[in-house]
């Protein structure tokens, strides 16, 4: 089992939105973590790949690190890194993203906590496409048309699990 960073969030876990669309078919355990986020545990990570893949749907893995530091070395630290990094400008057109690792460094014999992660997107079709959040569904977003027979196909939203 990986390291826990912090009470209830280890390496390897998976934050999804709470209004991300996904398929109807899931049936995996997740938690409430902060508000508008809920949390895949790690050791689950190779089933939510797998009932991800089983509905044909893309659990899309983003180049490029995301990092936030934040004052301390403590819990309350390591939450406010990664709160840092769910309201960055980087998560905000992808639904989920994945803790990568974390350090506890020094500057000027002061901690601080450095969280990596990268953004993830879970979605129906293996082309990376606009968001579809459940409080916009029905409005155009681009030049993508919102269809609504993805909810003819099975899609419900993530705060829906057990």
């Amino acid at each position: 089992m990986s390291e826990p960073i912090s009470q209830g969030a280890f390496r390897g876990d998976v934050l999804i939105r709470s209004d991300a669309l996904l398929p109807r078919s899931m049936q995996l355990e997740s938690q409430a973590f902060t508000p508008g986020w809920r949390r895949v545990a790690a050791a689950d990570h190779y089933e939510l790949d797998r009932q991800i893949q089983d509905a044909r749907w893309t659990f899309f893995y983003l180049a490029g690190e995301i990092k936030r530091t934040a004052f301390g070395q403590n819990e309350n630290a390591v939450r406010r890194a990664i709160g840092r990094i769910l309201t960055g400008k980087e998560l905000e057109n992808f639904n989920s993203m994945e803790i990568v690792s974390w350090k506890t460094i020094r500057i000027l014999g002061m901690p601080f906590v450095t969280l990596t992660a990268h953004a993830r997107q879970i979605q129906e079709g293996a082309t990376l496409l606009q968001p579809r959040w459940t409080t916009n569904c029905t409005k155009a977003n681009s030049s993508h048309e919102l269809d609504k027979t993805n909810y003819e196909r099975g899609t419900h939203v993530v705060n829906q699990w057990g």
